[in-house]
């Protein structure tokens, strides 16, 4: 077999004929052959005194065993109108049945399941270009010839990446919606970050303050600009799925009233229009009631001991008139009423 002498796994059996003085030899061959021997040849030869070179026979190795499957690594544009994903399986016999897809993402987890055609080939669905990113993540292949593997499972899975080339996406990207409020008080220091899913990733960042974008923000001792890598939540085909994502923070410190404004954040990849989140830094509903509140303290104490004050004098003056049993009279307005007198009377009896 492929030039290797394997003899030594056959067993002979001698029978000799008297009447025609004939020696028949069965030679019988058992040997553990593996997929790799699939069509090589097994080549009896048997030789004598009268024919020193013999004869021989070949007969190509037949071996049947379950596929294996491999699924191309694919990359996109987010334009591309078509999207094909081949699944290649290698097997004997080589009649494959093939089974739903699956999509996952890059964790595993499940996002959809899908029909291909019995060729192999999976074409994904067109969508909107703005949720085409969708589209990226594990595909997985799964086939069968009905030859059973050493484990005896029929059906053999294979899978491969897709990698959808688009512009930045905000997360959570609800219905494109970019836009968040936050809310903070005067002198206080606030962060303002933004989730990002880019693949490629971006490789332009730009901050601005402002509607109109009237300042482009840099860094400084009010403004301090960051990212870090992170898993960000997202929606693949209505599926919640963690992804390899970015988070972008500004800093301000020090709010004044003018800090109170809006913020917009641009990426950009080289696909597409920049990607723009704006969020709305507004100030806090209590803030200036707080700030009346501890200033009028002060007064509403004075007030409350003022009253006081005047209610303790009161009760005075009725205890005094009772015990005395004096009239309270009133000297007409010839006064001013800062210089108005009271005077006791004795009552005559």
């Amino acid at each position: 077999m492929e030039g290797k002498n394997i003899t030594s796994y056959s067993t002979q059996k001698f029978t000799y004929e008297s009447t025609t003085d004939m020696y028949t030899t069965n030679s019988v061959l058992r040997y553990t052959v593996v997929k790799q021997n699939n069509g090589q040849l097994i080549t009896c030869r048997a030789s004598n005194e009268a024919n020193p070179i013999g004869i021989s026979a070949s007969q190509p190795i037949q071996v049947q065993f379950a596929p294996k499957i491999y699924v191309n690594n694919m990359t996109f544009n987010y334009l591309d109108n078509s999207r094909v994903i081949s699944c290649n399986a290698s097997g004997n016999p080589s009649n494959y049945t093939y089974y739903q897809w699956k999509h996952t993402s890059s964790n595993g987890k499940l996002i959809r399941e899908m029909k291909g055609k019995q060729t192999g080939k999976l074409v994904l669905p067109l969508y909107h270009i703005d949720h085409s990113y969708q589209d990226n993540g594990i595909y997985v292949c799964k086939a069968g010839n009905g030859i059973q593997d050493k484990e005896g499972i029929i059906e053999q899975t294979g899978y491969g990446f897709v990698t959808i080339n688009a512009k930045p996406v905000f997360m959570p990207n609800i219905k494109g919606i970019n836009k968040s409020t936050t809310h903070s008080k005067v002198g206080r220091t606030v962060e303002l970050t933004v989730k990002v899913y880019s693949i490629p990733k971006y490789d332009s960042i730009t901050w601005y303050r402002g509607i109109n974008k009237e300042l482009q923000i840099i860094h400084s001792q009010k403004y301090s600009l960051s990212e870090t890598s992170a898993i960000v939540k997202g929606f693949f085909h209505d599926t919640e799925v963690d992804l390899d994502g970015f988070i972008m923070t500004l800093k301000i410190n020090n709010l004044t009233t003018d800090d109170f404004t809006t913020y917009s954040l641009q990426l950009e990849n080289n696909y597409g229009s920049p990607a723009e989140y704006v969020v709305t830094l507004e100030l806090s509903g209590n803030s200036d009631l707080n700030i009346n509140q501890d200033s009028s303290i002060p007064v509403v104490v004075g007030s409350s001991i003022g009253g006081l004050a005047l209610v303790l004098v009161g009760a005075v003056i009725i205890i005094a008139i009772r015990k005395t049993g004096c009239k309270l009279e009133k000297i007409p307005d010839s006064k001013t009423k800062a210089e108005s007198d009271i005077h006791f009377y004795q009552n005559q009896e």
